[in-house]
Order: structure tokens, then sequence, then C-alpha cells
């Protein structure tokens, strides 16, 4: 199933952070905040922006109304969580009994085929040794489809175990080509250097704490996660130290990532 058109409304609160921040104190003021999730919220075809209220108070979004179905609520209160700037959401947003019955089974289908598109081309786009923009990413079940150019088989291999990786995904079939054409390597660090001047600390906290919740095997719930200057600070507790390891190893592996330091523990 193809469902690129539906990502493009879905996922454009994941890169709003890279496109559109320009200065720390236009993104994280409250009127930019409602500004920004409201003209998102009329952007995507499933959400009525006249059904959802709007209101944010130093960073934290409180959202109310109602809705037709409980997919719209969690479709809204995502976009919400995914502004750059958001501290916090309040979802108070009601769900119509009446229109919940007749929810459609194939609108949920794609919405979750078009969630976890939204989710593996984040976590390629957000690795600093992948070149997501190439990378073209089509789910249906949870059979996700890689396809495009790479740079090389190492950048092949190492853009299907992050695919296999994300939380949701069974299977992932690989249609990934490695061209043999000079200057195709550098493409990841060119895209690297076209968004730096938009990159801030916010912006590499909040997408550390998103690979952590894409990822099936971190839990990015008990991961406190700091950034200061590009220098990542990790704390809480976890599983093991297999866990320990692997989740430095994301943040290390975050676009804008300048140092880890790992605060975190093994629970006993």
């Amino acid at each position: 199933m193809r469902v690129k058109y539906f990502v493009a409304t879905l996922i454009s609160c994941v890169f709003i952070g890279v496109f559109s921040a320009s200065a720390k104190d236009l993104t994280t003021s409250d009127v930019w905040l409602d500004s920004e999730i409201t003209t998102i919220y009329t952007l995507n075809e499933h959400l009525n922006p006249f059904d959802i209220s709007v209101d944010v108070k130093d960073g934290v979004v409180s959202l109310g109304g109602e809705v037709d179905s409980s997919i719209e609520k969690a479709l809204a209160v995502e976009i919400a969580r995914g502004v750059e700037g958001v501290k916090e959401v309040k979802d108070n947003i009601k769900i119509d009994p009446a229109s919940e019955s007749h929810a459609s089974s194939g609108f949920i289908s794609t919405l979750k085929d078009a969630s976890l598109v939204a989710k593996v081309k984040s976590n390629l786009l957000w690795n600093k040794e992948t070149s997501g923009m190439d990378i073209n990413v089509d789910a249906d079940g949870r059979i996700v489809t890689l396809k495009g150019e790479v740079a090389s088989d190492a950048e092949k291999e190492l853009a299907v175990r992050i695919a296999e990786n994300t939380s949701g995904v069974r299977k992932v079939k690989d249609e990934l080509s490695v061209p043999n054409k000079p200057g195709l390597s550098k493409k990841v660090d060119h895209t690297v250097k076209e968004t730096e001047r938009a990159v801030s600390d916010t912006w590499i906290t909040t997408k550390i704490k998103s690979r952590f919740l894409f990822d099936k095997h971190t839990d990015g719930f008990d991961i406190v996660v700091t950034t200061k200057n590009g220098i990542v600070t990790l704390e809480g507790e976890v599983p093991g130290k297999i866990e320990k390891d692997y989740a430095v190893q994301i943040a290390q592996d975050t676009v804008h990532v300048k140092k880890v330091v790992d605060k975190l523990k093994v629970q006993k």
C-alpha cells in the first residue's frame, strides 16, 4: 500500500524543527507554537482544525474540542508533541460516541502504515551515517519496503538494520541499490551541512528521545536526555548493560551530536 501522500502531512511535525527553526526564542514562543500546531492541523486532510482548540502557555499545549474518533484524537496529540519547543501536551480532546462507532478499519490501517513509515523515515534521517532523503519507505501492514540509492553496501546494510529495529516493523524488504557513481558518498555530509544552521540543542534532544521511543529495543520513557552545545547527557535506569550501550550508541549516531556523556545506571 502506498501511503506517501498521507505521510507528507503526518511526518511534517517531525521535520518542523529542521526547516523552520531560525531562532530559539522564535520557535519556543507560545504564539509561534500555537500558530504552528494550528497550521499543521489545517494542512492535514484527516483533521478538522475547527474541531480542535489549541492553547499554549509557557510551552505547555492544552488541546480541547471534540473529534469523531480515537484515531483523530491520537493523531492530533502526536502532531502537537512533535513540534519543537513543546514541553508537554495536555489532552482534553473528547470523542463523539456516535461517530466513533463508524470509524473505518481501512482508515485505521492506513494510519498505522503511515505512522510506521514516519518512524522508519525519521530514524533514517536522524542517523548521521544514512542519507535518509534518498531512501523511499513504504509500508503494507507491518512489512516495510526500502527503495532508492545509497552510497555504499555498508550504508545499505545499516539502513535495513535501522528499519528492522524500528518499533512495529515485522519484516523489511530491501530494494536499495548501490550505484557506482563518483561523489555519491558525500551526500550525507551535504545533507547535514544544509540543515546545520537550523539545529538547536532542543532539536537534538527531541530527535534522540524520538529515536528511543521508535526503537523496539529501548524504553524511551526511562531515559532522560539533555543537550548543551551539542553534548548529550543520558540519565536514568535501564535493564542491563546491553541496553545501556545500545542507548549510548543511538545517541552518538544521531545527527549533530558532538559527544555523549553516559550517566545511565543498570537496574539491580
